[in-house]
């Protein structure tokens, strides 16, 4: 048997490993392995990412969507042909391709170009209704199913984690995370061919010598011929021909029309979840600033500067402040996430920043240290100052101002709610040297149902 395995490297005398760009057809094998996870690394990214995502170029966004349509083709007629596909399933990612066609804005040596364009995303390259994936990883993998798929998970079920499970049913599933109704594997019947959809398998990297790798090759394509041979046996259990859905028996056209319309309705309902979920997450991104720490709460407080009113620009390379301006105030911004208080070599970072400022633009700037001190504590059992006297002193004596990452949520809230009070709370900052004053109790802008009991101790190392 010719097998072709794409995205995933198998050591096999009987298989051949091609990239999806490959010129090299499916149609010329009776088996595609493929594990579509890291396909857009094939694709030259542009000098940046866009929104975290990928930007492919002008001359790899064409050629993506060529292969994609290509290999779309190839895995039909495969199937078509009685063939084998074998999906690793991948976890949701996306990319964006370049549209070829540019916006300009701006004159003369202030015109700016803006590349257009469009976003793609990696489950469209499988050829697969309905497929949707949520992104998970774990090995507690749970068979539920009959034979040939006993047999199968009997032999490789070592060998295999998910790196991503359905986000609806697909097909026939098999296997799940433990406990869970999320299937992680499943077949898809078709006329004559057999599509597979498999979790994630150990690579090469999993083992401390290229033998043993080699080993589970062998065991991993014998169990997957032996299963697929079984299944094909069966295609015929499993599927009509076309022609037969032009008739009917009593009482079944109007079973497949309720039954239509409870999936209609439930992928309404799951979508509306997902919604509700995605809200949920960003809602949630805001409590960074009580327990985060490093690039995430410093993303996340830049992005509450934004809200508030500030224009918010990311310092020199090489420094990890922020410059933030408000009409003519400008002011430099050090975050620190630290597991006991702030301390005095923050504030003397801090006054490095302003001076450096001062000296580049002969303007200067109001200090501010934006500090989340004892983040891995609960809020009630904050006990200690965030900020240390000593620290105090030298703070006032260079008109910083000091602030916690929770005053600046208080802060964030109020303006949501009550945007007159912009102004006023942006102008406190400038104004305060030391330490801020105001929203110094939580409980009068969140909502407290219960104090956790237990007090974690932070196991990180402190910035």
């Amino acid at each position: 048997m010719k097998i072709i395995s794409v995205g995933l490297y198998i050591d096999h005398k009987n298989v051949s490993n091609e990239q999806f760009r490959s010129p090299v057809s499916f149609l010329d094998f009776d088996m595609l392995i493929w594990d579509p996870s890291r396909m857009f690394y094939e694709y030259a990214a542009y000098y940046t990412l866009y929104r975290g995502c990928r930007d492919l170029n002008a001359d790899d966004s064409p050629k993506i969507l060529a292969d994609i349509s290509r290999r779309e083709n190839e895995i039909n007629e495969l199937l078509k042909l009685g063939r084998i596909v074998v999906l690793i399933l991948p976890p949701p990612e996306k990319c964006y391709c370049a549209t070829g066609q540019n916006k300009y804005s701006g004159t003369g040596r202030n015109r700016v170009t803006t590349r257009i364009v469009n976003e793609l995303n990696l489950l469209s390259a499988i050829p697969l209704k309905d497929l949707a994936t949520v992104t998970a990883n774990g090995d507690s993998i749970e068979f539920r199913g009959n034979e040939p798929f006993k047999t199968y998970w009997g032999k490789m079920k070592e060998s295999h984690y998910y790196s991503a499970y359905l986000q609806s049913i697909v097909g026939k599933p098999f296997l799940f995370i433990k406990g869970t109704t999320k299937a992680v594997a499943s077949y898809v019947p078709t006329e004559k061919g057999v599509f597979l959809i498999l979790p994630s398998i150990l690579t090469e990297e999993n083992f401390k010598t290229k033998k043993e790798y080699t080993l589970l090759c062998t065991q991993f394509i014998n169990a997957i011929i032996e299963l697929t041979s079984e299944l094909k046996k069966t295609t015929g259990d499993y599927s009509l021909p076309a022609w037969v859905n032009y008739y009917f028996l009593p009482n079944e056209k109007e079973q497949k029309q309720a039954l239509a319309g409870k999936e209609k309705n439930l992928q309404e309902l799951l979508s509306q979840i997902s919604q509700s979920k995605e809200e949920i997450a960003n809602m949630e991104k805001y409590k960074l600033l009580l327990s985060g720490t490093g690039p995430s709460l410093e993303f996340q407080v830049a992005n509450i500067l934004r809200e508030i009113g500030f224009k918010v620009e990311v310092g020199t390379e090489g420094r990890d402040d922020l410059i933030v301006k408000y009409g003519e105030k400008t002011a430099v911004v050090e975050i620190k996430g630290v597991s006991k208080s702030a301390a005095e070599k923050h504030a003397a970072q801090l006054e490095k920043w302003v001076a450096e400022y001062l000296t580049s633009y002969e303007v200067k700037p109001k200090g501010i240290l934006i500090v989340n001190a004892f983040c891995s504590t609960p809020l009630h059992a904050r006990n200690e100052p965030p900020f240390p006297h000593q620290m105090i002193t030298y703070s006032t004596n260079r008109e910083h101002c000091l602030i916690t990452t929770m005053q600046l949520l208080g802060i964030y809230l109020t303006v949501k709610s009550k945007p007159e009070n912009c102004e006023q709370l942006i102008n406190e900052l400038f104004n305060t040297n030391g330490v801020y004053q105001n929203f110094l109790n939580y409980n009068d802008y969140l909502l407290v149902e219960q104090e956790p009991d237990d007090v974690s101790e932070d196991k990180t190392k402190s910035s």
